[in-house]
């Protein structure tokens, strides 16, 4: 599913769970910089910046960095120490470390770390990690390492988050699942997620897109990457790696709500059952789609 935004934004949402974003002016660009950035789903908030000469570079969250370079097939790790390790062809060696610079604020008791490759990480007290990277990607990770943002100008955030069950209840940050308080509610991303890992895309129009690995709880229907996008109006589209595609309208999700939960827009989960049912047994007023690569047949003329 590829979005483009009237800002030059562009994002893609991949059948494997990763996500894609670029500008238009970098897509248009000559030049060598950065070509585009993939956000690897369920990696804990790992960025892969891409760049037009074929380089690489990997940013972690924890402030460490991996750089590779084309010209030479050679990969580089900077951990958040300042220390380095190349490989290359299966050989690895340790480089000159880069400096870092290391202060405690004596009032908070947060820990600064600068390295001279300029990125910066902040330890705070209560447990979580603020990180600062040379091309002013921000991470903020939380206390648990269970939640982590990402950040960059010009660019859709993107939040990481991986949840847990305890007695019958989904917890993630910022979201609350009771599994068993009720059906209808087996069908949101928090419940239905095979790994409790949910990516959160926020598009500048308000949208927000639910990425997650979606559990059909029937032997017959594999896992399936299912990334869910929550218009502003309330509309809602759904968009699965088998191809299948569904569009709620805002006024058939209110609808579905009227004759069912009854709860505010945007605390309702009754449209969810359209999403995750069966096609056979499609709700009226929902827009189903299904796109299948291998049926499409390209007809080439001789002329």
């Amino acid at each position: 599913m590829t979005t483009t935004l009237s800002n030059g934004l562009i994002v893609q949402h991949l059948s494997d769970g990763n996500i894609v974003q670029m500008t238009s002016d970098q897509v248009l660009s000559g030049s060598s910089e950065e070509k585009d950035r993939v956000f690897l789903f369920a990696s804990n908030g790992v960025v892969i910046r891409h760049f037009r000469n074929r380089d690489a570079e990997v940013l972690f969250p924890t402030g460490v960095k991996a750089v590779f370079t084309k010209s030479d097939m050679t990969w580089v790790v900077t951990n958040n120490k300042g220390f380095r390790r190349a490989k290359k062809a299966g050989v690895e060696w340790d480089l000159e470390p880069i400096p870092c610079a290391f202060e405690t604020d004596e009032v908070t008791s947060a820990r600064m770390m600068l390295r001279d490759d300029k990125v910066m990480t902040i330890q705070f007290a209560d447990g979580s990690l603020f990180c600062q990277h040379e091309d002013g990607t921000l991470m903020k990770t939380n206390a648990e390492g269970s939640e982590t943002r990402i950040e960059k100008e010009g660019l859709a955030p993107v939040v990481f988050k991986r949840g847990t069950e305890v007695d019958g209840t989904a917890i993630y940050p910022g979201r609350l699942q009771k599994l068993e308080a009720d059906e209808e509610q087996k069908t949101t991303p928090e419940a239905r997620s095979l790994d409790r890992v949910i990516f959160e895309t926020h598009l500048p129009d308000g949208t927000v897109i639910d990425t997650y690995l979606d559990s059909s709880g029937d032997e017959q229907s594999p896992p399936a990457i299912q990334h869910i996008f929550n218009r502003p109006d309330f509309s809602v589209i759904s968009v699965n790696h088998f191809g299948e595609v569904k569009v709620i309208s805002s006024n058939t999700r209110t609808a579905m709500n009227e004759t069912g939960s009854k709860k505010a827009l945007g605390e309702d989960y009754d449209y969810l059952r359209a999403i995750t049912c069966d096609p056979e047994n499609q709700s009226l007023g929902v827009y189903t789609a299904n796109i299948h690569p291998e049926d499409i047949k390209v007809q080439v003329s001789d002329k």
